[in-house]
């Protein structure tokens, strides 16, 4: 008798430890569930702050926008990634993907020309920069959301740049250094950038912090004229899934020195009259879409060391007089399309 009381009792304790354990683990679930919720409407642009789950209703019907989205599809962009808010017309924003590491401080700084709010998606409260002020912040690993990890270990924060009413973004750059940061430190973790800036007076400035950057969109549009430098030397730039140059006269050294960047979507180039090194030293491009170089006159070293180019289409380059080194040290190329340069 004694044995089968100890055996009910023993059955009693066991079935009570699963029901807890269940139940704990359904309790997880649904954090877990709702830090996942909360990260998308963040990345939505919309504040979630310390709100509780019955709320995210009235969140959800705070989300606005549509139309294009900063994050077209590109190839090898990871699955896990969270997605990049919107970037519809009429809108005026920066948006990025920021990576936030278990061993290493996870600083970000940078600064706009503009009265800005900024959202810094880890549920702190928005932020208003004053223009021309450094924009500072610190993530935390152990207070970022479980559901954002990555199959790297990092988690991520979907940072949105928003004007104030009534104020324009006019610059941008991650040319700074958080105050925290040691004088020779860098914040790495920049991952995907979108803009959608139509005030923006000069290319932003973005040759420092964005070592880990493998993907940036531009979408239009575009008000400054001079693109040089625009987006050279972004060194892990593999994809730009969108790009709107339409307008812009001088498109020099557009891309130089992207060294991992395989290929370009179909851009407006027509209005450039000097694409001299657009692609200089672009070691890993294979090749490029049909552009319209019909207006450029300097086509210098377009093409210059690029190692791995296989081919390019036909150009009408009918009004370029000069076409030095255009292809020099593109020692893989097999096929160039027709070329016409009866100006040069």
């Amino acid at each position: 008798m004694k044995a089968t009381k100890l055996t009910t009792l023993l059955f009693l304790l066991i079935c009570s430890a699963v029901f807890a354990a269940t139940i704990a683990e359904q309790l997880t679930s649904i954090d877990d569930s709702k830090d996942a919720i909360k990260a998308a409407i963040e990345a939505k642009g919309v504040t979630v702050g310390s709100a509780l789950l019955a709320s995210y209703s009235l969140k959800i019907s705070e989300i606005t926008g549509g139309g294009e989205v900063a994050t077209a599809a590109w190839a090898g962009r990871p699955s896990d990634w969270l997605p990049m808010p919107d970037l519809p017309e009429g809108v005026e924003r920066i948006a990025a993907l920021f990576g936030v590491a278990s061993n290493s401080p996870n600083y970000v700084a940078f600064s706009c020309t503009g009265i800005t709010e900024v959202n810094w998606g880890d549920g702190t409260a928005t932020e208003t920069v004053t223009s021309g002020v450094t924009a500072e912040h610190s993530y935390s690993y152990a207070s970022m959301s479980a559901s954002t990890t990555t199959s790297s270990g990092i988690r991520q924060a979907i940072l949105v740049i928003n004007p104030q009413a009534g104020q324009h973004i006019t610059t941008f750059t991650t040319n700074k250094t958080h105050s925290k940061m040691p004088s020779n430190g860098r914040n790495f973790f920049w991952l995907e950038m979108a803009f959608r800036c139509p005030a923006m007076t000069s290319i932003p400035a973005l040759t420092i912090n964005t070592r880990n950057l493998l993907a940036i969109s531009w979408y239009g549009p575009v008000s400054f004229v001079d693109g040089s430098y625009m987006l050279s030397s972004l060194w892990g730039i593999s994809a730009i899934p969108h790009l709107d140059t339409a307008g812009i006269t001088t498109l020099a050294y557009f891309f130089r020195n992207n060294s991992a960047l395989t290929s370009v979507p179909m851009f407006d180039i027509a209005s450039s009259t000097l694409s001299y090194c657009l692609f200089d030293s672009c070691v890993a491009l294979i090749t490029v879409p049909a552009l319209n170089f019909s207006r450029n006159t300097n086509g210098t070293g377009i093409f210059n060391n690029c190692t791995s180019l296989a081919y390019t289409p036909p150009f009408n380059m009918a009004s370029t007089t000069t076409s030095y080194r255009m292809f020099y040290n593109c020692t893989n190329i097999t096929s160039i399309g027709d070329l016409d340069l009866r100006s040069a």
